[in-house]
């Protein structure tokens, strides 16, 4: 386990979290870290950058950076939320173009 101040439980949690997805036996911290920020959707040069700055003890900005993808991954979800909706309205659009 990267050893994290008590304060920065959440990056704990995270790399914990990691370890539940039974990667390759032998991982070491850094590839579990990495693994998990890969499967919470964030792209290699970011979870690189995120284990680079906790390797540095730069768990402030780290944590930063993971709310910074985790927006992005929500602007995602919202996007996707719109699309969903306008389909919705096409849907309903042909139908009632159907009935009449």
């Amino acid at each position: 386990m990267i050893a994290l101040p008590v304060k920065h439980k959440c990056i704990r949690l995270f790399v914990r979290k990691a370890e539940f997805r039974k990667g390759p036996a032998g991982m070491s911290e850094k590839e579990q870290l990495i693994q998990g920020l890969s499967d919470a959707g964030c792209n290699e040069e970011a979870a690189e950058r995120i284990s680079r700055l906790c390797e540095a003890g730069s768990y402030d900005e780290a944590l930063h950076q993971m709310k910074v993808q985790r927006c992005a991954l929500v602007e995602q979800m919202h996007e996707s939320q719109r699309k969903v909706d306008y389909m919705d309205f096409l849907i309903r659009k042909q139908e009632k173009q159907i009935k009449k």
